[in-house]
């Protein structure tokens, strides 16, 4: 089962080891570019800059001694925005595959539905096919062209699949 909590503080020298882990940041927009890990100033600013986002820890509560464990974040950006953005990134390499990021989107889309949203978009790099068949999995549509190498997606939250 995977649950979302808000990531506080605390949760930053986790993040950070997770954003270092080169097969993670192949990802993620800035580090992917500059092919490196962040520093801890960079993860500190990023996190105290996000005043309009819910950041959340994705947790899985397994069946084994892996129970409830942190295993990856989730961002919801832009709530001041009618489209909010969503980030998702699954820190603990070993679980690629199993599902888990598609719970916690589904648990993101659910929490935007019920704050009354009715559009999500986010960003994927055009190299990160396992992101893109997850957002497309559950309704995402690519638009166009967002920064180079990026493609933009949207989700009118009717159009959501489960």
């Amino acid at each position: 089962m995977i649950t979302l909590r808000p990531m506080t503080e605390k949760d930053l020298p986790l993040t950070l080891a997770w954003r270092s882990i080169p097969k993670v940041y192949a990802g993620l927009y800035t580090q992917s570019h500059e092919n490196r890990p962040l520093k801890w100033e960079e993860h500190q600013r990023w996190f105290k800059t996000r005043d309009t986002w819910q950041l959340f820890i994705i947790m899985y509560d397994g069946w084994d001694s892996d129970s409830n464990r942190p295993v990856g974040w989730l961002n919801i950006g832009q709530l001041d925005h009618w489209r909010p953005e969503i980030g998702i990134g699954i820190g603990e390499v070993g679980l690629w595959g199993k599902g888990i990021a598609k719970q916690a989107l589904n648990l993101a889309l659910d929490w935007l539905k019920d704050g009354e949203y009715n559009y999500t978009h986010t960003t994927i790099l055009d190299n990160n096919t396992a992101s893109i068949k997850l957002f497309e999995s559950v309704g995402y549509k690519k638009i166009g062209p967002a920064r180079p190498g990026e493609s933009w997606y949207y989700l009118p939250l009717e159009e959501r699949k489960r």
